[in-house]
């Protein structure tokens, strides 16, 4: 089974084949499933998928391999793989003792709130890490390995939060020599989770741990529920948005008649629809476009009067997949 995974800001390409999957997220928002239109996954290699988030719909993922380098949690980024596994199953390893959650090792994030390191696992020596994430985002988990040709080693991914709750988890079975297991989930501020590798096989498998905790955040976050609401400035506005995290803004004074327009563009075959809808200060709906895009690039607008104007926006997706968009309102 594996877990949804964000990867439109970062456009991660992922080497092995998707499979069935489901993830839970903790979603703040206000869950709405009509907010944006529901999809099946289209195109070669699309995951069928069963989420559960706030503005639900199933999603098209894709998975990467990782390349070799030098690096710690410290400095790893959100551009690919600076980890060296080729001697972390033949000495002490680093991170020992962390075979459970109460001795999971912290990885600090970095400035990007990313971590990268790489570590080897048995069967009788599971690992478990921690980390505490800067905002309520969605999370990327990613666990890399590369087996010997023959080696029937399989490793799976889990991750938790800190009352041991389940985020999400792939199980994905190898059937090539390399694969990539992910999970995603949607953080808390200031959330501490803990992410658990095990294997089936007693012989040490190098793997690498990546996580990214701002893989689909914006300089409007965090602005998830209608509490939080980001000031939206005049002009174009740029912003990320996915299932697992929708967008709340406060216009600053739209006394008079306006409009909102928000555009977006996706890959080819990608199955995300984006909705827009005006509030009143209540947070009681006045009027929405769910307008189903058609090619890659959708684009909505909705028209108020001065009798309707609205005092926030709420910007929702139906997939997981981190979509850039613009927004203006004015």
């Amino acid at each position: 089974m594996r877990s949804r995974i964000i990867l439109g800001c970062a456009f991660i390409a992922l080497a092995t084949a998707c499979t069935t999957s489901t993830n839970a997220t903790s979603d703040g928002g206000t869950s709405d499933t009509s907010d944006a239109a529901s999809t099946t996954d289209a195109g070669a290699g699309a995951d069928t998928s069963t989420t559960t988030t706030a503005d639900a719909g199933a999603d098209t993922s894709t998975t990467t391999t990782t390349d070799a380098g030098t690096g710690d949690a410290a400095t790893g980024t959100d551009g690919g793989s600076t980890v060296d596994l080729t001697t972390v199953c033949n000495g002490a390893d680093q991170y020992e003792p962390n075979n459970t959650q109460g001795t999971a090792k912290a990885l600090p994030l970095n400035a990007k709130g990313v971590a990268d390191i790489g570590a080897g696992v048995t069967q009788a020596d599971g690992d478990f890490y921690s980390f505490v994430t800067p905002k309520a985002d969605p999370v990327t988990v990613t666990v890399a390995y590369t087996a010997p040709v023959g080696d029937s080693t399989q490793l799976t991914l889990k991750a938790v939060n800190q009352a041991v709750a389940e985020q999400g988890r792939d199980t994905t079975t190898r059937t090539g020599t390399s694969q990539t297991l992910l999970v995603n989930f949607e953080a808390t501020a200031g959330g501490t989770f803990a992410a658990e590798v095990n294997s089936d096989n007693a012989t040490c498998m190098a793997y690498e741990l990546k996580i990214d905790a701002q893989v689909c955040t914006d300089a409007f976050e965090d602005n998830d529920d209608a509490a939080h609401p980001a000031t939206l400035p005049t002009g174009v506005q740029n912003a990320t948005i996915s299932a697992l995290d929708v967008d709340w803004y406060k216009l600053t004074a739209p006394a008079t008649a306006g409009s909102c327009v928000v555009s977006y563009t996706v890959p080819a075959a990608n199955t995300q629809q984006v909705a827009v809808i005006l509030m009143n200060s209540a947070s009681s709906e006045i009027m929405r476009d769910t307008t189903q895009r058609t090619g890659t690039t959708g684009t909505l607008t909705v028209n108020w009067t001065v009798a309707d104007a609205p005092a926030l926006v709420k910007v929702v997706a139906n997939d997981d997949f981190c979509t850039s968009y613009t927004i203006n309102c004015h």
